[in-house]
């Protein structure tokens, strides 16, 4: 059966779970990982994101990932943040 639920997130939603997940809000994981987001760009940060789970997992002490995965969730956001500002 095809799953036609999509999220409908902008670049702020996106920049705002990504920002969660770094806070440790594990709610945010799931949430922002689980639903794929109806714009292609965006879902394949979604990918991206949810591939980390298992390149830099998290360790006894962290939260969602280990720091070097935290670390390429913060350039995401720049990224993305980048892409805000250059906009009217």
């Amino acid at each position: 059966m095809w799953n036609f639920l999509k999220a409908n997130l902008s670049r702020q939603d996106v920049i705002t779970c990504l920002e969660g997940i770094l806070s440790g809000e594990s709610y945010v994981w799931s949430d922002f990982t689980d639903v794929p987001i109806r714009d292609p760009e965006l879902d394949e940060i979604r990918l991206k994101v949810l591939a980390l789970e298992h390149t830099h997992p998290p360790g006894p002490s962290d939260y969602n990932l280990n720091p070097n995965g935290q670390e390429i969730v913060r350039s995401i956001i720049k990224e993305l943040q980048g892409t805000l500002d250059g906009r009217a």
